[in-house]
């Protein structure tokens, strides 16, 4: 046999040795997981220098999940803001007081922002302010939309989010596996 570089397909050599592979770290699967776990921390605001010092200088008083990419970004930070769209399909809200979740910006109650499922006009004249919290509309630990102006379709979307257990504040939680 001669001897020499002979390809390989890299999904060979990703599998599990008892499947015949190699069991090589795939690195493009892990880098998109290390940046989604960067969105994860930056969106829960994990306690920690790098998150507080990010908020202030990068996120400042935008809202960072619908905020735009800066043109004149570093390769890092525009990565992370590209990487919202594949880490916000692991993450959900676990909705309990309603005070840290934003109405408009954050992903509460479907795998987009309420803000991207309506025009600017039905935001504006729907009376909720930008900067509001779902605290704003639970009362009794139940929905309270009786003085919403909203489409049908935005409450059935809010009416089917759970509550949990009011006496916690809300948590972002990682939906996707560990592994």
């Amino acid at each position: 046999m001669k001897q020499g570089l002979h390809q390989v397909n890299s999904r060979t050599l990703t599998k599990k040795k008892h499947q015949g592979g190699l069991n090589i770290t795939d690195l493009e699967v892990w880098n998109r997981a290390a940046v989604c776990g960067l969105v994860h921390r930056l969106a829960t605001r994990q306690p920690g220098l790098w998150v507080e010092w990010m908020w202030g200088n990068k996120v400042k008083n935008k809202e960072f999940w619908s905020m735009k990419v800066p043109q004149d970004c570093s390769w890092a930070w525009r990565k992370i803001l590209t990487s919202r769209a594949d880490a916000k399909r692991m993450m959900k809200w676990n909705i309990k007081d309603g005070s840290k979740v934003k109405f408009w910006h954050d992903l509460w109650a479907t795998d987009a922002t309420l803000a991207s499922l309506v025009t600017d006009q039905v935001k504006n004249s729907s009376g909720i302010s930008d900067k509001a919290t779902v605290d704003t509309f639970i009362h009794n630990h139940n929905w309270d939309l009786a003085n919403t102006v909203l489409p049908h379709h935005i409450q059935e979307l809010i009416l089917q989010v759970e509550i949990n257990n009011r006496a916690e504040a809300d948590e972002l939680v990682w939906t996707a596996t560990t592994s």
